[in-house]
């Protein structure tokens, strides 16, 4: 049986169709279908196949929901969220984060899905133009994800955070955001995420 760490590994290197494959092969088997299903909403996400990216992780919502695990419940609708903000549905991307908040406030605290969560409640902000509310989220992100000790969240903060400064016209403080952002997803060998925020960097440059 395909183990479904070789699975994510395909994703990791970018072969989406593997990566397809072999969570596919996993889906009849009841000790990893719901991983390999998890799974599968990444890769459908990432090939655009936003239609199935959606199901999928509304399925495993669902069946947190029949089965009451609000952890697994908040996880699955976390997905959904990305899956709406990456096809373009703004407003229903927020409504699954706000929902998903309140999922959160009812479990034991949480930093890291805290930080996640408040992630993309700014960047939905921020796409509305609400800069105030972008702020907010951005900055309480970056806390949680402090208190998490996440290194990764602790750099998704900070380029978040970049990004608003670009958006409010403060050029200085984004290449201050962005340049923590970079050093730390340096650390942590992510150049795909250094290479983005070189680009940003190279753009506010002259």
């Amino acid at each position: 049986m395909t183990d479904l760490s070789a699975a994510w590994a395909a994703f990791e290197a970018h072969d989406y169709a593997l990566a397809e494959r072999q969570a596919q092969a996993l889906l009849a088997h009841p000790a990893t279908a719901s991983g390999a299903r998890f799974m599968l909403g990444y890769v459908y996400a990432f090939m655009d196949r936003f239609d199935e990216a959606r199901a999928s992780f509304q399925a495993l919502q669902q069946q947190a929901q029949k089965s009451g695990d609000h952890t697994a419940e908040h996880r699955a609708l976390h997905q959904v969220g990305m899956v709406e903000r990456m096809a373009g549905n703004w407003d229903a991307a927020r409504r699954c984060f706000l929902e998903e908040r309140e999922l959160l406030a009812s479990l034991p605290e949480d930093p890291l899905a805290a930080s996640a969560n408040a992630y993309e409640v700014a960047t939905v902000a921020l796409h509305f133009g609400d800069l105030a509310g972008a702020r907010q989220e951005y900055e309480k992100s970056l806390v949680y994800a402090q208190q998490a000790d996440d290194q990764v969240a602790i750099a998704c903060a900070f380029r978040g955070l970049g990004d608003l400064a670009q958006q409010e016209k403060n050029l200085l403080e984004a290449q201050q955001h962005w340049l923590r952002a970079r050093d730390i997803f340096a650390e942590l060998e992510d150049s795909e995420a250094v290479n983005e925020l070189m680009t940003r960097l190279n753009g506010t440059e002259g």
